[in-house]
């Protein structure tokens, strides 16, 4: 359930602050995935330049990372994907995993401004509060190259639980949280939120890798000798683990606590989740 409003597509032009992100603003009451919108529109580059953005109300088929399957039915959330022209190595999994840490560091820097507390980003692409999902970030490389320059499509998605109430839902309420459910069930402006979104990705997209890896590890969930519980994808092998670092290749490191061996990998080898100290 949410507290559902109509977009107000000329609230959010008027809010925004950028000079690309979100400049060009598609939206769309139901989709399949805005992601593949976001792939299809890029064919014309020149009609949907950097920073254009395909919002809509309804997904009936988002995806997360690895293919997960991400719930984008409830009205008044955000599920949203930019079209980036980028340098050709964005393509590769750190640039990848670079542009995801963008828009994580996007949405908590917007969420901070709304005056919410303890949000924190969380290996590799999520962003909490308080030990609940808010939202999802997903990089894919967009297949084309831009005409007339050396640049790549990169599609970059972000979805936000904004509006829905997140504890009337029974598979949902010990695991994620909206903006409303962390405001006092207080409705959230869409189209200015976002907008600020907008503005912190343009800036943190055009932030160094070092900046970017500082930024989230302040941030993330995971601090030194952090309890975690680790699954390795290829077998479901599990670890008790601790915490160790996030490196400059966006690998993850932790002790297992069964051998005292630093492990270390990629978000495509590994899934963590924080355990209670």
């Amino acid at each position: 359930m949410s507290d559902h409003r109509i977009w107000n597509t000329d609230l959010f032009y008027d809010s925004l602050k950028t000079k690309e992100m979100g400049k060009k603003l598609i939206y769309k009451n139901i989709t399949g995935s805005t992601m593949d919108d976001a792939r299809k529109l890029a064919n014309d580059d020149k009609g949907n330049p950097h920073g254009t953005v395909i919002l809509a109300e309804t997904q009936t088929h988002a995806r997360g990372a690895r293919d997960h399957v991400w719930d984008a039915s409830n009205m008044g959330n955000i599920y949203a994907s930019f079209i980036l022209h980028q340098p050709h190595h964005s393509k590769s999994f750190e640039g990848r995993f670079q542009n995801e840490v963008c828009a994580c560091l996007a949405v908590s820097a917007a969420v901070r401004q709304l005056g919410i507390d303890g949000v924190s980003t969380k290996w590799p692409n999520d962003v909490w509060i308080r030990g609940r999902k808010l939202a999802g970030n997903l990089a894919e490389d967009g297949g084309l190259n831009v005409t007339g320059g050396n640049k790549c499509v990169m599609v970059l998605g972000i979805g936000i639980n904004v509006n829905a109430d997140t504890k009337q839902n029974p598979e949902l309420c010990n695991i994620a949280t909206s903006l409303r459910c962390e405001n006092k069930m207080a409705f959230i402006e869409r189209e200015t939120f976002f907008a600020d979104v907008c503005f912190f990705l343009e800036k943190y997209l055009d932030s160094s890798c070092s900046l970017l890896l500082k930024e989230f590890n302040e941030q993330n969930v995971f601090q030194t000798k952090s309890a975690m519980l680790v699954t390795r994808n290829s077998d479901g092998k599990r670890y008790d683990a601790s915490f160790v670092d996030i490196y400059d290749n966006w690998d993850i490191g932790f002790i297992d606590k069964a051998t005292s061996e630093l492990v270390r990998g990629r978000s495509d080898q590994f899934t963590c989740r924080p355990l209670p100290h």
